[in-house]
């Protein structure tokens, strides 16, 4: 049986091979394609090393999706360009949005016990605002995304939702009010934990200095 010469297929032909369950295929797109695409990435400021995830996570969509792009008839070069530009528009808003609840968990995190440190760290507290997040009612919570995560004025939320100034601003403060107190709680619930794990170091140091005694 005469093997098939890849190097050779156009670019769509290697999209219905590949489509047929063709691993070769795959393999050809990605040495003649995922080049470009992750110079592309590059010239767009994003990391190298997050410019081969983001890569990677097209070329396997693309394979384990194979049945829905037959289905699509797409043209696979502009295709994944197409992909390659959400991937990098999705990941600068991720990152932009990770910016904006460190930003808002600095700020509320500034109001709990300066020893709160000392028993938690910042992904701890991280997981604890995204746990207060969850537990604010729709309406303040819709509220709070906007003006934190999406970056919207009060007066555009205000517009957009069509209710008062007073009533967006009253929504955010009570957001930050119940997110603060689920970090408080957080925080309780740990200090015992952190006591707890500090004894066998306190007892040997209070022993210590009874024998100096």
């Amino acid at each position: 049986m005469r093997r098939t010469n890849y190097t050779i297929q156009p670019d769509n032909n290697l999209l219905r091979m590949l489509q047929d369950g063709d691993e070769y295929a795959l393999s050809e797109i990605y040495r003649r394609i995922g080049n470009e695409l992750l110079d592309y990435a590059i010239k767009r400021n994003v990391p190298i090393n997050d410019c081969r995830e983001i890569i990677q996570d097209i070329f396997l969509w693309l394979w384990i999706n194979r049945n829905i792009t037959r289905e699509r008839q797409i043209d696979l070069r502009p295709y994944l360009y197409g992909m390659i530009k959400h991937k990098i528009l999705r990941y600068f808003n991720q990152l932009k949005m990770r910016h904006k609840y460190t930003a808002e968990l600095t700020l509320l995190s500034a109001t709990l016990n300066d020893s709160t440190n000392e028993y938690c760290n910042f992904r701890d507290l991280l997981n604890a605002f995204a746990e207060g997040m969850q537990r604010l009612p729709d309406r303040c919570r819709q509220i709070f995304d906007l003006k934190h995560n999406k970056g919207l004025s009060v007066q555009a939320i205000s517009e957009m939702l069509m209710i008062t100034k007073p009533t967006v601003t009253n929504y955010i403060a009570l957001a930050r009010q119940s997110i603060r107190q689920t970090m408080h709680d957080f925080y309780n619930e740990r200090k015992p934990m952190a006591k707890m794990r500090r004894k066998p170091e306190t007892a040997h140091i209070t022993s210590m200095l009874t024998i100096n005694a």
